[in-house]
């Protein structure tokens, strides 16, 4: 059986974030992102990435005192 991958690169996050490579790195120096070293490989994983990803963005929606319609627009099942 072939194992599929579980990690992403540098170069993939900064691809599937739409910024440079040099930012994913100043974000990890920075532990910013959630990572993974192995040696001195930084990886990440898609699920954590993805989680990030929705951190930031109902930090946002917190941040504009509006925390509450943002989550409510999050549910697929509620029209807010």
């Amino acid at each position: 059986p072939v194992l599929e991958r579980q990690t992403i690169t540098v170069k993939e996050v900064a691809n599937y974030l739409g910024v440079h490579t040099d930012t994913i790195y100043a974000m990890v120096k920075q532990k910013q992102l959630p990572h993974l070293k192995v040696k001195n490989r930084i990886l990440f994983t898609k699920e954590s990435i993805d989680l990030w990803i929705q951190d930031q963005d109902l930090q946002a929606c917190i941040a504009k005192d509006a925390g509450f319609i943002c989550a409510l627009k999050r549910m697929p099942y509620i029209q807010a």
